[in-house]
């Protein structure tokens, strides 16, 4: 009977405990930016993002269609997923890419660890919205042979604004977005036809959902 007790005892303290420090993990997470990043720094990144152009209604349609929910993800909603789903779909989340290719390179000292980028990434997710980190990701990812952003790979690929953009051809964008080497038509023409299909496919999928949701 005094070992159940004792037992008893030490799964209590043991459940604060795991509380307190998850508790602590959470708060220092979420404001852990202001402690790695300057006021001035913090201001600057979030003005970057927010000023970015806003990308055309049907790319932002086909990415959330190819990605969905991915405008209403966090990184906590992530870390959820994870720890609940078996197998969880893989989603981008726009705020970690932002803060991991443009932001972290630049503004991260050698003395900074995940920790802060994960910092980062909350601070950016707290003061902007998803599709705003979208506008900025597509305005400055690098797609390479001189294409940065969007607008240039557009015209680069099919001499088309973003807005003129085929189903096929936003497909063969996000190709290239998930890996501008591999999934390059002209290095490998094969695989980035398989990829550009693979991103298709999802975006009709999801049309014919909706539509089926509609019509019931």
């Amino acid at each position: 009977m005094k070992f159940f007790k004792i037992l008893k005892k030490l799964f209590l303290y043991s459940s604060v405990i795991f509380v307190v420090g998850c508790l602590s993990i959470y708060i220092y997470i979420e404001n852990g930016a202001k402690i790695y990043f300057p006021e001035k720094q913090r201001i600057e990144i979030i003005k970057n993002i927010k000023s970015a152009p806003q990308q055309p209604d049907n790319f932002v349609q086909f990415y959330n269609s190819v990605y969905p929910e991915s405008l209403k993800d966090n990184f906590w909603k992530i870390v959820y997923r994870n720890f609940t789903t078996l197998f969880p779909v893989r989603n981008i989340l726009l705020s970690r890419n932002v803060a991991n290719n443009f932001v972290s390179p630049f503004s991260i000292n050698k003395g900074h660890n995940r920790i802060s980028n994960i910092s980062l990434i909350r601070y950016i997710e707290q003061n902007t919205t998803q599709k705003e980190c979208l506008n900025f990701e597509f305005q400055k990812f690098d797609f390479l042979h001189n294409r940065k952003g969007i607008d240039a790979v557009s015209q680069g690929l099919f001499k088309k604004s973003v807005n003129d953009l085929q189903p096929i051809e936003m497909a063969e964008i996000l190709a290239l977005y998930e890996n501008p080497v591999k999934n390059d038509k002209y290095r490998n023409p094969e695989r980035a036809k398989k990829r550009a299909n693979v991103f298709l496919e999802r975006y009709q999928e999801y049309i014919l959902e909706n539509e089926s949701k509609t019509s019931k």
